[in-house]
């Protein structure tokens, strides 16, 4: 079966166009699920995600720490930008710390009793004897579940990020919809359906990033 047919189920439409650019074979698509109020999406349309839900897991200090305090998740301990894996926090001072993501990214610097909201959610507390320098805590997360909509350049919660193309029509006006996406090959960027603030110029990289190739053709008349 090739694959970039419609996922059984998807409760969407699919035909053939001029979308699909270098050869087939090196097409891979997956099954997605499209975030409520999505309205009438076409193939083609250009997609991000955000994490609806995750398993967050207590920090955990790290054997050589020298300060005693405490790390406290939020109720709800992730944001929609969350990522799978290992998250560090890493101490500055006695009272202020970096945060990384799984990929090494920074995040942000995190204070003492206030709460630290970037992928994670969480707030450290001193204790009796005062963190130093080099102290560390992590943070896995894991069983992430993420939902797509149409990427716009604004947003924050992560779905300004383009990760994926549409390779389905898909209405998902009134819930969740599943649809297909592409998560790799080659597209004729003249047919894309871009989201607020996005065009082929900011999409590029993060696309490329996936393994999405994006070539300038003519759509068909």
């Amino acid at each position: 079966m090739p694959p970039f047919l419609p996922a059984a189920g998807s409760q969407s439409t699919f035909s053939l166009d001029d979308l699909l650019q270098g050869d087939v074979e090196d097409i891979l698509s997956e099954k997605v699920t499209l975030l409520s109020g999505q309205a009438n999406l076409k193939r083609g349309s250009v997609l991000g995600a955000k994490a609806t839900a995750a398993t967050v897991a207590a920090p955990v200090a790290d054997a050589g720490n020298t300060g005693n305090g405490t790390n406290v998740l939020a109720g709800t301990p992730f944001t929609a930008t969350a990522k799978p894996g290992n998250y560090r926090i890493v101490a500055l001072s006695a009272t202020q710390w970096e945060v990384f993501d799984p990929t090494g990214v920074f995040l942000g610097h995190a204070n003492n009793t206030v709460q630290f909201s970037n992928g994670i959610v969480f707030t450290i507390t001193a204790g009796g004897t005062a963190f130093v320098p080099g102290d560390a805590w992590t943070v896995n997360v894991s069983a992430l579940t993420l939902k797509y909509e149409l990427s716009a350049a604004a947003a924050v919660d992560g779905s300004q990020v383009a990760t994926r193309i549409l390779a389905n029509d898909c209405d998902a006006t009134a819930g969740d919809k599943d649809a297909l996406a592409y998560r790799k090959g080659t597209f004729n960027d003249s047919v894309l359906t871009f989201g607020a603030g996005h065009s082929v110029a900011t999409v590029s990289d993060s696309l490329r990033a996936q393994g999405i190739y994006l070539v300038h053709g003519q759509p068909s008349l």
